[in-house]
């Protein structure tokens, strides 16, 4: 019987600033985000208040505000700001698209637009 071990990096600072998991949040500094699960919000510099739970969620968002992203990939470009990703590669290149809602499966894949909602598999 063989053991699975995994790496697990934990860093909880004044600013309210968390992270759980390889590589979540390493550029992001005193800006109140959360990043859970690897690499989470690793590349973010510029954003306040964002939370990201999934494999890669919001990975690759360098600025950004307000947002929340749930699920392996979610957000995983996000640049605008009070979006809501809850799936697996949800609202994942958005550009600059802000106030997005997408609920399932790439929802709002590769949104351009603001101010959409969408709900279901690939909507």
């Amino acid at each position: 019987m063989g053991y699975v071990y995994y790496l697990i990096f934990i860093n909880l600072d004044p600013a309210l600033e968390a992270a759980i998991g390889a590589g979540a949040l390493q550029q992001s500094r005193n800006n109140n985000n959360v990043g859970i699960g690897g690499e989470a919000l690793s590349n973010l510099t510029v954003g306040t208040f964002n939370t990201a739970i999934g494999n890669q969620a919001m990975a690759n968002t360098i600025s950004g505000s307000f947002n929340m992203a749930f699920g392996n990939e979610a957000g995983q470009f996000i640049s605008g700001d009070n979006n809501v990703a809850i799936g697996y590669q949800s609202l994942k290149s958005t550009g600059g698209a802000s106030r997005n809602i997408g609920i399932g499966i790439e929802t709002l894949k590769n949104a351009i637009g603001s101010a959409n909602v969408a709900i279901g598999h690939q909507a």
